[in-house]
């Protein structure tokens, strides 16, 4: 309660509950062909080998939230020339807001996330709330109830979704190299028209996002051809050449025998790790390790007007 000189009354009131529930596990991935003797011969039947799915979501959270404030207001009349009390002010607001998530792996490489918002108005008469008149005041809860079973009036409700996808791509040998990412993810938004308004429709709205993400890695790709390996030993020898060189001019100062009898292998060892010109070239290519690729692609659609409801 609250007064002042020019207020007579200033009473408030606010009330709030809530309920929420949260859910958490660690479902069992169901592998149906992980101990298939036949399907462990080849590497190229990974893809079917590691088939796996998961039944039950991984969480799955539930708030419930309602928010009601009453005010009533009354200011002084302080001046003699006007001779009349002031109205008496109302005000009343009661929402409820419902907000739910689910988030469901339902593979390995498979992952799905939901949201939804939901936000109404519970309907109440309008004046005072007098408990001491009995006749109001079962009219007023009647008409409370009545909403609440009616889940109120919508005003808001969003809801989201998303779903990640690892393409198992890698899981072929010639093609391990590759990773990618496909992700979805989409909206929608619906806003009723102003109570006073309710001629202008309510506002709906949609979007949506396609993004793929690719990672080549290189290295792994010149590992798997014969001649890229060579070319890679062939610097690396030359690498170490400079330090051998070294050690055998000390040897050639000192003469002898043993010399003229490691010329011939060595000759035919520096012929093998001979670089030509198409081992530059192959060099050079080799000189990209990683390559990235990112696609992405939005749209939306904004629709005013809209004369239906959101459930």
């Amino acid at each position: 309660k609250f007064y002042d000189i020019n207020t007579a009354f200033d009473n408030q009131r606010q009330f709030r509950i809530g309920l929420g529930y949260n859910y958490n596990a660690k479902p069992k991935n169901i592998k149906p062909f992980a101990t298939s003797k036949f399907l462990r011969k080849s590497d190229y039947l990974a893809l079917v080998r590691d088939f796996n799915f998961t039944l039950i979501p991984k969480s799955f959270s539930f708030r419930s939230e309602i928010n009601r404030s009453y005010s009533e207001q009354q200011f002084k009349n302080n001046r003699d020339v006007f001779n009349f009390e002031q109205p008496i002010l109302y005000t009343k607001t009661f929402n409820w807001n419902r907000i739910y998530d689910v988030q469901h792996d339902l593979t390995q490489s498979i992952r799905l996330t939901y949201s939804a918002n939901n936000l109404s108005f519970i309907d109440e008469p309008a004046g005072r709330v007098d408990k001491d008149d009995r006749d109001s005041y079962n009219q007023y809860r009647d008409t409370i109830w009545e909403s609440i079973f009616r889940f109120g009036e919508n005003v808001t409700f969003n809801q989201n979704f998303s779903a990640n996808y690892r393409v198992p791509i890698n899981k072929i040998p010639i093609l391990d190299w590759i990773s990618t990412d496909v992700r979805y993810s989409g909206s929608y938004n619906w806003q009723r028209a102003p109570f006073s308004q309710d001629t202008l429709g309510n506002v709906i709205q949609n979007s949506r996002n396609i993004s793929i993400n690719g990672q080549l890695n290189f290295l792994s790709l010149y590992n798997k051809i014969d001649y890229f390996k060579n070319v890679n030993r062939k610097f690396q020898r030359q690498g170490r050449g400079g330090a051998r060189s070294l050690s055998g001019r000390g040897r050639s100062e000192r003469g002898g025998k043993d010399e003229e009898d490691e010329e011939e292998p060595e000759k035919k060892e520096k012929d093998e790790n001979a670089i030509t010109v198409l081992d530059y070239f192959a060099k050079l290519l080799m000189s990209v390790k990683n390559l990235s690729i990112v696609y992405s692609q939005n749209e939306g659609t904004l629709l005013p007007g809209y004369n239906r409801t959101s459930n």
